[in-house]
């Protein structure tokens, strides 16, 4: 009965923004900005669906930071190139002692958060922030981020291929930036908008359990989720899509063409996952609470 309570007000979101988040969520109300209007329109489509798609062209007057990541993303896959060459070959014929042998993650599966590199140099531009403290109501944390290159299989779909919720935060805003095109044969993010933790849509599909991750096959899926509700990704390179992952969604299943796309995620300061990331030696000190809370532990 106390761990039913406990649990009950871990996951109560009047405690989560007041209790285990005052100071975060106090500041940001105290000094929010006004937004744009493509900055409004996304945040209020993620408050609405959960899900917001918009470009790179439309978001940003300055695309340098894109341009730095684009060029970053090529230099890694040069890099990189035998490890891709052999990824693919174990994509093309998985293991299936192999998790995710469908993706190949370009920074490693721990990156290394460097403060002035490119790839956080995107994820810390203004408008980005402003829309991810917009939408949690509080300033917030980046707890992730890598490339990800999904290749093009026939296997059946697996991990989160399938229909699944995240359970690290209360909300969990996660951006995709598409690196190259994504059509419906390169594996888009799909999403059941509404089924977001605020959302108007409740479904309760049914599941099975894999790697202790509840997961829904679309046959499941289907017979609870309102056609008009599943929002696929689909988007031309340079492409931004922001969901926040508590709603049900799936990705990566490529089919006809492999999907190369940057990806980040923000939470609550007080979220509590595991470290994803390691912190380079040479970053500086933080210079103020809002960095403080914003940068990886």
């Amino acid at each position: 009965m106390l761990e039913t309570i406990k649990q009950k007000i871990k996951h109560n979101e009047f405690f989560w923004r007041y209790g285990r988040n005052f100071e975060p969520t106090v500041a940001y109300r105290l000094n929010s900005v006004e937004l744009s209007k493509e900055e409004t329109a996304v945040v209020g489509q993620l408050k609405a669906d959960g899900f917001a798609k918009t470009t790179v062209f439309d978001l940003f007057d300055d695309l340098s930071c894109y341009e730095e990541l684009q060029q970053a993303t090529e230099n890694l896959e040069s890099l990189r190139a035998d490890d891709i060459i052999r990824a693919r070959e174990e994509a093309v014929s998985p293991d299936p002692r192999v998790g995710k042998s469908f993706k190949l993650s370009l920074l490693g599966p721990k990156p290394v958060f460097e403060f002035a590199g490119p790839f956080a140099r995107f994820a810390f531009q203004d408008r980005i922030l402003r829309i991810a403290n917009a939408y949690l109501g509080m300033y917030v944390k980046l707890k992730y981020f890598n490339v990800w290159l999904n290749f093009a299989v026939d296997h059946p779909p697996k991990s989160s291929q399938l229909w699944h919720r995240d359970r690290d935060d209360i909300h969990i805003l996660k951006v995709f930036v598409y690196l190259s095109d994504v059509n419906d044969g390169a594996g888009p993010l799909t999403y059941a908008r509404g089924t977001h933790r605020n959302g108007k849509l409740s479904i309760s599909p049914e599941s099975f359990m894999e790697g202790g991750v509840a997961r829904s096959t679309d046959e499941q899926m289907n017979k609870v989720l309102p056609a008009e509700r599943c929002e696929r990704a689909t988007g031309r390179k340079g492409t931004i899509v922001f969901a926040d992952t508590r709603g049900y969604h799936k990705g990566g299943l490529a089919r006809t063409e492999d999907r190369l796309l940057y990806t980040f995620m923000f939470t609550s300061p007080s979220a509590e996952i595991v470290n994803l990331m390691t912190r380079s030696s040479d970053d500086p000190e933080p210079y103020s609470k809002q960095m403080r809370w914003l940068l990886p532990d």
